[in-house]
Parts: C-alpha cells; sequence; structure tokens
C-alpha cells in the first residue's frame, strides 16, 4: 500500500468523507483526492495533521520518511516498535503463547560493539540484556504481529523469480493486509504516562483501538 492508499484505508475506517477530512486539516479537499489518487506526496506537515484527524501514529504511514519520530501515545511506541523489528534492531524471544509472560525484545549482536546497558556501576552487554512488556496488552499485540509478519517474510523469500500470477497475487494481497493490521496496531491514542490515570488526546475516539485478535479472526475467514 503507497501512502495515498493508507490515507484512504484509515478515513474510511474512521467514516470520514474527504472534505471532512479536509475541514479537520485544513488541507484543501482536491489535494485531499490527489493525495489518496497517488497524484501527490504529502509533505511531513501534511502527514502529522492527517495522523492526527485520523487518530493515528504518523510512522503508520510507512513509505513516509521522517528524521523525527513523534513518541506520544502507545500508538506511537507500536509503531517504533514495529519500525525496529523491520530493521532488525531489535527481535523478539517468546514462547509459543502470544499472551507468555516470557516474551522479551531483545537487541541486534551489533549493538554490543558500539552500546552497553548500564545497571547502577555494573555493565552489561547488549547481547545479554533484554526488555520485558510491562503492558500485556501491547506484548500480545506485538508478538502476534511480529509472527505474522516473519511469516510473511519467510512466504516472500521462498517464492522465485519464477513464481505464478496466482502466487505474486497472494503475496501483494497478504502484504496489503499485513499493511493494514499495522495501522489498526498504531491507531491507539492513549498517552505514554507513568501516573495510574488513563489519559488520551482530547480529539481521539478510544473506541478506535482495534484488537489484533479481532483482526486475525477476519484474516481466518
Amino acid at each position: 500500500m503507497n501512502i495515498g492508499e493508507q490515507i484512504k484505508y484509515m478515513r474510511k475506517k474512521r467514516k470520514i468523507t474527504q472534505n471532512q477530512l479536509a475541514e479537520m486539516t485544513g488541507i484543501h479537499p482536491v489535494t485531499i483526492r490527489k493525495y489518496e489518487t497517488d497524484r501527490l506526496q504529502p509533505k511531513k506537515e501534511q502527514v502529522d495533521k492527517i495522523a492526527d484527524a485520523l487518530s493515528v501514529s504518523p510512522l503508520a504511514f510507512g513509505e513516509f520518511n521522517s528524521n523525527v519520530i513523534h513518541l506520544e501515545t502507545e500508538g506511537d511506541l507500536m509503531g517504533l516498535l514495529i519500525m525496529l523489528y523491520k530493521s532488525k534492531v531489535i527481535h523478539i524471544h517468546s514462547s509459543e503463547a502470544a499472551d507468555s509472560d516470557t516474551a522479551f525484545v531483545e537487541f541486534s549482536p551489533l549493538l554490543s560493539y558500539y552500546f552497553s546497558l548500564k545497571e547502577n556501576k555494573k555493565s552489561i552487554h547488549m547481547k545479554d540484556g533484554s526488555l520485558r512488556f510491562e503492558n500485556s496488552d501491547m506484548q500480545k499485540d506485538f508478538v502476534t504481529w511480529a509472527r505474522l509478519y516473519d511469516k510473511h517474510m519467510s512466504m516472500t523469500a521462498s517464492y522465485t523469480d519464477k513464481a505464478t500470477t496466482v502466487e505474486k497475487d497472494y503475496l501483494a494481497g497478504n502484504e496489503d493486509q499485513l499493511a493494514m493490521i499495522e495501522m489498526e496496531l498504531q491507531t491507539s491514542s492513549v498517552l505514554l504516562d507513568h501516573s495510574s490515570d488513563t489519559k488520551v488526546k482530547l480529539n481521539a475516539d478510544a473506541g478506535h483501538k482495534k484488537r489484533l485478535d479481532v483482526i486475525e479472526k477476519k484474516q481466518s475467514k
């Protein structure tokens, strides 16, 4: 999915018209249509406005490259994790159960040449350290997504240049489905906060957050 298709997908999920999105963002309706039909590429400022209006992390628009990473909501954090996983900066170590308490985020061994973890006065090599999820919902979502992503990449690698049209169409459809799941995972507008009270962005609809297990049921149909 290109960025225009991603914008169109999220807009329709929100049941918002192009004119309504234009009014919410201050972007001309014709420009919105050009974005969605891939006749015009939005700049960073426009992507930020559209993402904010659709209550999704700017990182959800995967084809958009920015030197600035927003880290304000749980959706933003999920987007960052997905980006780091795809870049092989991190990987997941867990049992077969997606909701297992033994899921950890481990770092690429290459990072140990440049960084170490420090606990009090003791240093630990990056390859010997890991991060434990404290949020069980985020753990389940991310681990399940990572397995779907790994399966897709394995399938892609197994096909050769002689793949049939049917096989190519299947891979393309699977890639689009994965992109939709990634966008859904980045729609949480719950603010990253250390307090006990749950806070959301003022323009956010908490009901927009979709659970990955619901999406998986759609895939299995």
